[in-house]
């Protein structure tokens, strides 16, 4: 579901996208990207953190605790793909999308090679990994490819950073531990 708010943020901008100069089109995409980091960080970090306590309920705290340090790293690598919808737009309106194409030639023998290794070696958590992993590559080079930079990159790398100490804290803290929840609180505070 976290692919819904950037496909209709893109699909309200794309329009836009083909006639606009460079700078105008620089503009768009970072405000595009500011609107999108405001918009689903808060959602997705309290969705990393609940996910512990929705598994442990739904499957029982054996099996919940293994598939929630799982869905982790799945649910951050589909919060920063969520970003690479804008610029694979811009390329695409711009008509470059040869240039994805090319992108994402390259990029699957590379991705799948580190599937297989994350696969053999760390089983789902390895799986898991390596998409995140895959995704945040994804977002950085498309972004290179369409504006030569990535949009707003200290709001980005701060927020990215946020994220993936909620990911750790829920991996290190049990939500019945009172370090869990003041996690929860210290990186929501700072995520808005």
């Amino acid at each position: 579901r976290i692919g819904v708010i950037p496909a209709a943020l893109v699909s309200a901008v794309f329009p836009r996208l083909p006639a606009a100069e460079p700078e105008e089109l620089n503009q768009l995409m970072a405000k595009a990207t500011r609107v999108l980091l405001v918009a689903i960080s808060p959602p997705v970090l309290v969705g990393v953190f609940a996910i512990f306590p929705l598994f442990d309920l739904w499957v029982g705290p054996k099996l919940g605790v293994v598939a929630a340090a799982v869905g982790v790293p799945v649910v951050l690598g589909f919060w920063i793909n969520a970003f690479a919808y804008i610029p694979f737009s811009a390329l695409q309106a711009t008509r470059n999308p040869d240039k994805v194409a090319k992108l994402h030639l390259v990029e699957t023998p590379i991705y799948m090679a580190l599937l297989w290794f994350g696969v053999r070696e760390y089983g789902l958590m390895g799986c898991a990994c390596v998409l995140a992993i895959r995704s945040a590559a994804d977002y950085v080079l498309l972004s290179l490819l369409s504006r030569g930079r990535v949009a707003d990159a200290g709001l980005t790398a701060t927020l990215s950073a946020i994220m993936l100490l909620g990911g750790v804290a829920t991996s290190l803290f049990n939500y019945r531990e009172p370090l869990w929840w003041m996690s929860l609180v210290v990186l929501g505070a700072a995520i808005t």
